[in-house]
Parts: C-alpha cells; structure tokens; sequence
C-alpha cells in the first residue's frame, strides 16, 4: 500500500499530509490525521489535476476545500504518475473527455491567434494611412480605451499561441498513454 508525506506548496506550513492508497481506497490526511479526501481507487484518478502533474511535476487535487497543491517531491510523483496512467487505462470515458478539452484547447488557442491578430493587425493598418483626428473628435476622446483595448487584442494575440500549446502537450501525454496500453495489451495479447 503506498504511503507518501506531502507538504502544501505555499510554504506557509511545514506540517506534513499523509496520501495513501491501496486496491479499495485512496486517502489524503490533513496534519492533524482528519480525512481530506477520500474516494474509491477505481475512480481516484480523476481527483489528480493532470496539468500540474506532468507539466509542473507537482501533486495537486481537487477537493471539495479547493485545490491542493502539494510541493514537488519526485518518489512521490513518479508513484502517482504510475496511479493515474493505470486509472486513466481502465477509463476510457474519462480520457475521452481529457482530449476533448485539450482539442478544445488547441481550437480556443487558435481562434485566440486570429481574431485578437487580425483586430491588432487592422487598427494597425488602419492608424497607419489615417490622418490625425482634428481637436475634439471623438476618437481624441475615446483614445485611452482605443489604447486598453489594442493592449487587450494584444494580449489574446499573445495568448493564444500559448493556450494551444498546452492542449497540444495534453492531447500527447493522453495519446501517449494511449499507446502505452495498446503496447501492453498487445504484449499480453502474444
């Protein structure tokens, strides 16, 4: 049964968590030994935020309190990893609907790109040739929110690139794990 102490990423407390489980449970005890989470191992696997484990290296959970997240300690990462693969390769339900949302990622992420890029790139081309408003046109008046809303078409141009390449990275650490089953079902299969 794997046991692991854990201590809450914030840094605000160095008490120590205790994340168990064995074939029927699995357990997250606060410092002062009250149960946190506690949930049935066959479906476990969905509490782990998977971003945070494979990206941050980090553990984190959803719990009814919030998320925790738990500082980077590389034994115990490895472990859950090692849960959450054998849980994600029973539930064919769940990594459908993780590379749904990292397919959505991927099309939000674009759509970031061009809408917010084609906004900046046409007031751009538009200042561009436009002569300069005469004193008290309204677009003098309204030249700070001209301003606030270039910076924000900017920030989703820039934003979008990023948000894409993480559901690409999701949609391949499924895919992978996706293979890996196939591999050892085959494997067993001979």
């Amino acid at each position: 049964m794997p046991a692991h102490r854990l201590t809450l990423e914030d840094g605000t407390s160095r008490d120590e968590w205790l994340l168990e489980w064995n074939a029927s449970q699995f357990v997250l005890k606060d410092p002062d030994a009250r149960c946190v989470l506690n949930a049935d191992t066959a479906g476990a696997h969905r509490l782990v935020e998977i971003y945070e484990l494979y990206a941050e290296s980090k553990i984190s959970f959803a719990s009814p309190a919030g998320p925790l997240t738990f500082a980077s300690q590389p034994e115990v990462v490895a472990d859950v990893r090692a849960f959450v693969e054998a849980g994600l390769a029973r539930d064919d339900e769940y990594r459908r609907s993780l590379k749904i949302q990292a397919r959505g990622a991927v099309q939000r992420g674009l759509v970031m790109f061009l809408v917010g890029g084609s906004l900046f790139g046409l007031y751009c081309w538009w200042a561009s040739w436009a002569p300069d408003p005469p004193p008290g046109h309204w677009l003098r008046w309204l030249g700070g929110l001209i301003h606030l809303v270039l910076l924000l078409a900017l920030a989703v141009t820039l934003a979008g690139p990023y948000v894409c390449l993480l559901g690409w990275r999701q949609l391949k650490r499924i895919n992978g794990i996706e293979r890996a089953i196939a591999n050892r079902d085959s494997r067993d299969g001979a």
